[in-house]
């Protein structure tokens, strides 16, 4: 143990029985099963892998697979699958146009649910025959991370009382939202932007934004 590459499972194989895990989540138990809007993106974030790096025995996954899956994601444009000059367009024809690559944090974000696919088979990993999580540690560094520091209160103050804010004087009058928008989520002003109005959701209950590149 672990297994020889070659006898483990296809990666799609192990994404299809992570995906219907879900369902086994009673609803009115602690832990609630996503809703479709959430499934949809653990679908597609985890998915994707196969689209840029092909179906592969999960047993030859390892670091270096993943971290040439990475190194692409951090070239590839935003929104691929939003904007229409991206669209249908296949993983080497978008880095060949050498367009502006997403940022590094969507990037690693597009990881975390691949290696939360891969935690979760290591709870069985007798079944499926790994010892390790090859997603495990790539990501955002926060060596590389610009250091910010927070507004002060007087400068929250002097900003949303400004005559220009409190009369919307705004190229777009839904430019006026970016700026509370921001200070209650937190979100980075790229992700704001390029919300539309089906990103906002309802949740199991909860009014969510979700942000992704849809």
């Amino acid at each position: 143990f672990p297994w020889a590459p070659e006898r483990t499972k296809l990666y799609s194989e192990l994404a299809a029985a992570y995906l219907k895990h879900f369902t086994y989540r009673a609803k009115g138990g602690a832990k609630k099963p996503p809703g479709a809007k959430t499934l949809e993106g653990y679908e597609k974030d985890i998915g994707f892998f196969v689209k840029v790096m092909g179906d592969a025995n999960i047993g030859s996954i390892d670091r270096e697979v993943t971290g040439e899956y990475f190194n692409i994601l951090r070239r590839l444009p935003a929104n691929i699958s939003r904007k229409a000059e991206y669209r249908d367009k296949t993983i080497p024809e978008l880095l060949a146009l050498n367009a502006p690559p997403q940022s590094e944090y969507n990037a690693s974000k597009k990881l975390e649910r691949p290696s939360g696919m891969f935690r979760w088979a290591l709870d069985e990993k007798r079944k499926w025959g790994i010892d390790a999580n090859p997603f495990e540690g790539f990501g955002q560094s926060g060596d590389n991370a610009t250091a910010r520091r927070p507004f002060t209160t007087d400068e929250l103050k002097a900003l949303l009382t400004h005559p220009d804010f409190i009369k919307r004087k705004f190229k777009k009058s839904y430019s006026f939202w970016l700026i509370p928008l921001a200070i209650f989520t937190g979100a980075r002003l790229g992700e704001l932007c390029q919300l539309d109005l089906k990103d906002f959701v309802e949740v199991e209950g909860i009014q969510c934004i979700d942000i992704n590149d849809i």
